[in-house]
């Protein structure tokens, strides 16, 4: 193997290793935060959510996930805040 190759293979594993590093940080970070965190599409479908996140709103995980965020609110809110985002949806585009 010529030292170009040799020297790419070595940065190619070198950057997979930060990456795998970054995963298992990220990982720890959203495992045992005690902060509540969800990340969702732009429409607010939720596909995924930390332990904190059920233990603070009290849903099991099949309530929460592919649902619309607006979920942990109360009925007469969810309302609110659906119209709320409609409009805002409207403005920006």
């Amino acid at each position: 193997m010529s030292d170009a190759a040799s020297e790419k293979q070595r940065a190619f594993k070198q950057a997979e290793q930060v990456l795998k590093d970054g995963e298992r940080l990220f990982r720890a970070v959203w495992e045992y935060a005690s902060d509540a965190m969800a990340l969702s599409t732009p429409d607010g479908t939720v596909f995924a959510a930390n332990p904190a996140y059920f233990h603070l709103y009290g849903f099991p995980q099949e309530e929460v996930i592919w649902k619309h965020f607006s979920i942990i609110f109360p009925e007469e809110q969810r309302n609110i805040l659906a119209h709320s985002v409609i409009l805002v949806n409207v403005y920006v585009a």
